[in-house]
C-alpha cells in the first residue's frame, strides 16, 4: 500500500488515480423523432432505481423531442434528479432522451468496471453535489462528474474482474429480456381474455 496524496489515503501499489473522464466519455448522439424507427424509446422513468438492467419501454409514438441514441454497452444514468440511482447497462440499441448521459467505456474491457463505478454510491453523491438546479437537480458531466475521482486497477486485474462479472451480468440482462417478453404477451392477451376473444382453456 502507498499513500496518495490526491486522495489523501493509502491505495494498492501500482494502482493510478484517475478521473472518470479519462476511462469514460460522454455520448451526445442528437436524432429527429423520426430516425432509427425500428428502435425502442427507454425514457429515464423507465430505469429502474438501483438495478443493472430495464425491462420496460415506453411507445415509441412518445419519443418526440430531445432525443439521443444510445448503443447497445453503454451505459445509461439517469441524470435528471440523480439521486434517484438510475444505472443501467443497455443491452441493445436505442433511444432516450437527454434526461440520461449515455456514458461509452473507452475500452471494451473497462465495461464492467465503468458500470460498477458508477453505480457506487460515492459517484452517484459526487454527481448530486454537483448537479445543477434546485427543484429538478440534473447532473453535469463537464465540471461535474466527468472529474470524479477514482483507483484505477491494473489492466490485467479489470480484464480479470470482466471476466467473473461477464457471466452474472448475462444472467440479469437474460432475465430482463424475459420480463420483457412476458409482459409483452399479458399485454397483448389481457384485452383478449377480457372481451370474450380467447377463453382460459383455449391457452392449455
Amino acid at each position: 500500500m502507498v499513500y496518495n496524496e490526491t486522495l489523501k489515503r493509502e491505495i494498492p501499489e501500482g494502482w493510478e488515480v484517475k478521473k472518470l473522464k479519462e476511462i469514460v466519455k460522454k455520448i451526445s448522439n442528437s436524432i429527429n423523432p423520426n430516425d432509427f424507427q425500428d428502435l425502442k424509446y427507454l425514457p429515464i422513468d423507465k430505469l429502474p432505481k438501483k438495478s443493472f438492467s430495464y425491462s420496460d419501454f415506453e411507445d415509441r409514438e412518445n419519443a418526440n423531442s430531445s432525443l439521443i441514441k444510445f448503443d447497445k454497452d453503454d451505459i445509461l444514468l439517469g441524470a435528471m434528479r440523480v439521486y434517484f440511482h438510475r444505472v443501467c447497462l443497455a443491452y441493445e440499441d436505442g433511444i432516450s432522451r437527454n434526461t440520461i448521459f449515455v456514458l461509452r467505456p473507452k475500452h471494451k474491457f473497462l465495461r464492467l468496471f465503468s458500470l460498477f463505478l458508477i453505480n457506487k454510491e460515492e459517484t452517484i453523491q459526487f454527481a448530486n453535489d454537483n448537479s445543477t438546479g434546485s427543484s429538478i437537480p440534473y447532473a453535469k458531466w463537464e465540471n461535474g462528474l466527468a472529474d470524479y475521482q477514482f483507483c484505477l486497477p491494473s489492466e490485467n486485474l479489470i480484464v480479470k474482474f470482466e471476466k467473473q462479472i461477464s457471466p452474472i451480468m448475462d444472467k440479469i440482462i437474460n432475465n430482463s429480456k424475459q420480463n420483457q417478453e412476458l409482459s409483452a404477451l399479458r399485454d397483448w392477451l389481457l384485452p383478449m381474455l377480457m372481451n370474450g376473444q380467447v377463453k382460459v382453456g383455449m391457452l392449455d
